[in-house]
């Protein structure tokens, strides 16, 4: 969980904390690049990857090919059409 503070302009403070998950930010800018994607390990579930990569692929009409998370060992596979 990240923690974001954010300020008005009226100088008054308001905390407020947002879950960022860093797997769909690095898939998203990923896309934006290329249909084949290597994405950072985020210690996410390799199932709950996969179903981020069906989702967008089937729901959000996204051309995704292959992905993969870089680990300690080297890529490891997880999506491949």
């Amino acid at each position: 969980m990240t923690e974001t503070l954010i300020k008005y302009p009226n100088g008054g403070r308001i905390e407020a904390y947002q879950m960022v998950d860093p797997y769909c930010n690095m898939l998203s800018r990923g896309v934006k690049q290329s249909d084949k994607i290597v994405v950072e390990e985020t210690g996410v579930w390799r199932q709950s990857a996969r179903r981020v990569i069906h989702n967008r692929i089937h729901r959000e009409k996204q051309n995704i090919t292959e992905v993969y998370i870089r680990t300690d060992s080297g890529l490891e596979t997880i999506y491949k059409k």
